[in-house]
This record gives structure tokens, C-alpha cells and sequence, in this order.
């Protein structure tokens, strides 16, 4: 007979999707021991790290092995790990024993529902069973898998298992995409060509201002800058071609938002370099700082404050919505006055 749990599985990620990108996958299981931790490998479920936590991990710097947190850094860099994806489920788990009545592997059998963190909409997934072999039985999961496929009649699946939540709930985690590329043709009106740009940048700020409202992550205030500065640099170099109508009042308010956006920003970086420093420096020198690093975090929180008044004002709502219409207005007078190729 089998023991049966309930388990509720989180699947960490970026905002952005970080770590799938990359080709990993890292998921928490909650049972009744504690927190365990899989980083696995997305296409061949090769093993990262598997280890079990009191805390569901938040960053790179959560992952104490040297080695692996390197990993973890390069793919994530200052990024914030959030519940993406949850599973909750009933978990039948039965032990297979060899000739020997030895343990070499367990079989789960989970009914799982899935939901994306902030929303009540759930999805009930298709039966699942995962063979999970024991330390130093690995060479018989082959031969297990053909008993249970053959007698038991189940289906193989190739993919993990995150693969299949993500495409029942119509997630594709390239859509993301802080560099946008363009086909441009030179025949093309300039102004259509710039729209187009300037279009996928305001998508790029939309899509990162909740999160650098919260600034729980540096990297959406980031992102939000670098697209609101090219909007701007991109409308002071092509003065002749955007129609002029309305143009002043929302270049003014951009500019505004991004007064009240870079003193954050450049706390970030302060927070950033000095937090780097005090990892070369010997305790003594790490307690000479901590008074300096106190005030940067002070002004930060400060400063953070009264970019999120400024960023969730009716007026910065406003702007956004207008930039929009603008951009999807028709054009008056001759497109082909200006192209691409000018």
C-alpha cells in the first residue's frame, strides 16, 4: 500500500523567467519534513542541487555551495526569486523493492492542481506518476520504466513536468524580451518604423513599473529606465518626424517620471558596489562601513517611497495612456516625406 501526502510544489523563477530560459527548472516541495529544494536540468532532469531548506529561497545568495551559487548568479544575477507556478496535490508514494527486498526506487502517483501565484484560477492537471530511483540504483530506472509502461499500460513522458503546467496555462517565457529586435525595410516611412520601436519600448515600461513600484527587485527599475531613456532619446533625435500635436506635454511627463525613478536607481548601484566592496574587505573594515551602508539602505527606502507616489499617480497612469493613443494614432499629412533610410 501506499502512503499518501498532500505536497503543494513551487516553481521559482524570475519575473522573466530567468532560470527556464536557461534551461533549468528549480522547485521547492513543501511536505511535512520541510522545504526541499531540486534544481534540475529542464530537458534531462539532471540534478543541480537537491538539498532541504527551512525557507523557501529568494535569491542566488540563498544557495550556500560556492560552486552553485555561482550558477545561480550567473543566470540570475540581483534578481528576485519568486513563486511563479504552484502545485498543489495528493501524493500516493509507494516503495519498489528489488529481489533482495531492497529499496531502489519510488514510485509517486500525484493529482495535481496548478495556479499562478496572484490568481485564483486553477487548472487541473492530467494523473502523473514519476519513477524517482534511490542513490546508487540509477541503472535501474530503464528497466523499471518498461515493467511499469508495460504492465501498467502508462504513457512515457519526456518533458518536465513544468513544460506540460506551462503549456496548459499558455505560458511561453521567451515572450519577455528587454532588447527587442526589429525587420526594418529602408523603403519604410520613417515615422512607422519609429512607432513601431517606440511601441515596444512603452511595452517594456508597462510591463516593469508594478515591480519597480514594489522594489523588491532592482532589475525591474532597471529595465523600466533603460526604455523610458531611449523613448526620450529617440524622440529628441527624430524631432521632425513624430507629428508635434501633444508631443511637449508627454515628453515633460516622462522626463518627471524619471526625476523621480534615478535617485533609486543610483542607490541601487551605491547598494550594489559598496555590497561587493565588503566582501574584499576583513571585518574590521566590514563593521567601519555598516554605518554607511544603513544610510544608503535609509535613503533608498526614502527615495523608493517617492518614486512609487510618483509612478502609481493618476498623472504618471495618464501619460502612459496617452504615449499609447499617440503611438496608435492615424498620421496626418505624407508618411513617405521621411523614410527609414533618411
Amino acid at each position: 500500500t501506499g502512503r499518501e501526502e498532500a505536497v503543494v510544489r513551487y516553481y521559482l523563477d524570475t519575473f522573466y523567467w530567468r532560470l527556464v530560459r536557461a534551461g533549468t527548472v528549480l522547485e521547492v516541495a513543501s511536505r511535512s519534513t520541510g522545504y526541499i529544494v531540486n534544481w534540475r536540468r529542464l530537458k534531462t532532469g539532471t540534478p543541480l542541487v537537491t538539498m532541504t531548506v527551512k525557507r523557501i529561497p529568494t535569491g542566488a545568495g540563498d544557495f550556500f555551495a560556492p560552486n552553485i551559487r555561482k550558477l545561480m548568479q550567473s543566470i540570475l544575477g540581483r534578481r528576485t526569486l519568486e513563486n511563479r507556478i504552484s502545485l498543489k496535490s495528493r501524493e500516493l508514494d509507494y516503495a519498489i523493492l528489488n529481489k533482495e527486498r531492497k529499496v531502489v526506487a519510488r514510485l509517486e502517483r500525484r493529482n495535481e492542481r496548478a495556479h499562478m501565484d496572484r490568481s485564483t484560477d486553477q487548472i487541473l492537471l492530467p494523473e502523473y506518476v514519476y519513477l524517482v530511483p534511490y542513490r546508487g540504483y540509477e541503472d535501474e530506472l530503464e528497466k523499471l520504466q518498461r515493467r511499469v509502461c508495460g504492465k501498467a499500460r502508462l504513457v512515457p513522458v519526456d518533458s518536465d513536468p513544468i513544460e506540460q503546467v506551462l503549456e496548459r496555462l499558455g505560458i511561453d517565457p521567451e515572450q519577455y524580451n528587454n532588447r527587442p529586435s526589429f525587420e526594418l525595410r529602408p523603403d519604410q516611412p520613417a515615422l512607422e518604423v519609429l512607432r513601431q520601436i517606440q511601441a515596444a519600448f512603452l511595452r517594456i515600461m508597462k510591463q516593469n513599473v508594478e515591480g519597480a513600484s514594489r522594489g523588491d527587485d532592482p532589475e525591474f527599475l532597471h529595465d523600466f529606465l533603460v526604455a523610458e531613456r531611449r523613448t526620450r532619446c529617440m524622440l529628441n533625435q527624430y524631432p521632425g518626424v513624430f507629428p508635434a500635436r501633444g508631443l511637449a506635454q508627454i515628453i515633460q511627463d516622462l522626463e518627471w517620471a524619471e526625476s523621480a525613478a534615478t535617485p533609486v536607481r543610483d542607490l541601487d548601484i551605491y547598494l550594489d558596489l559598496v555590497d561587493e566592496f565588503l566582501g574584499k574587505v576583513d571585518s574590521t573594515h566590514r563593521r567601519a562601513l555598516k554605518p554607511l551602508f544603513r544610510y544608503l539602505h535609509d535613503q533608498k527606502r526614502n527615495e523608493q517611497r517617492r518614486m512609487r507616489i510618483a509612478l502609481e499617480s493618476p498623472r504618471f497612469k495618464q501619460v502612459l495612456r496617452r504615449w499609447g493613443d499617440y503611438l496608435k494614432a492615424k498620421p496626418e499629412g505624407d508618411l513617405g516625406s521621411w523614410d527609414a533610410a533618411t
